[in-house]
């Protein structure tokens, strides 16, 4: 199974991880001008931790973490414990509407 440092090193892609607690809606209706799709808070916040998660960054956000069983934190090669967390408007690499819109996200690097 990869670890998610060898998922990284071979990876051009920006991973996001989020646990999302609510039901996501995905309720389409048809008004005269176009298709109207909404998705909740989760998927917004996914978007900005996406964002910012570039050259091969991977950034899981804290309540995934904190959902982990102990055993799948082991198989990833996660530490639950030792984790240190970051604001999203902290990173390096948080783009401008990260630090606007979900500048408190807890985040870490895994």
């Amino acid at each position: 199974m990869a670890t998610c440092k060898s998922i990284r090193k071979n990876s051009p892609l920006n991973i996001f991880l989020i646990a999302a607690f609510r039901k996501e809606l995905a309720d389409r209706t048809r008004p005269r001008e176009g298709a109207v799709t909404a998705f909740g808070d989760e998927v917004n916040e996914g978007a900005r931790i996406e964002a910012c998660a570039t050259s091969g960054r991977m950034l899981a956000s804290k309540p995934l973490i904190e959902r982990l069983e102990r055993n799948d934190a082991t198989a990833l090669g996660i530490d639950p414990g030792s984790i240190n967390y970051t604001r999203l408007a902290d990173l390096d690499t948080a783009t401008d509407k990260a630090r606007r819109d979900a500048p408190s996200i807890a985040v870490c690097d895994i």
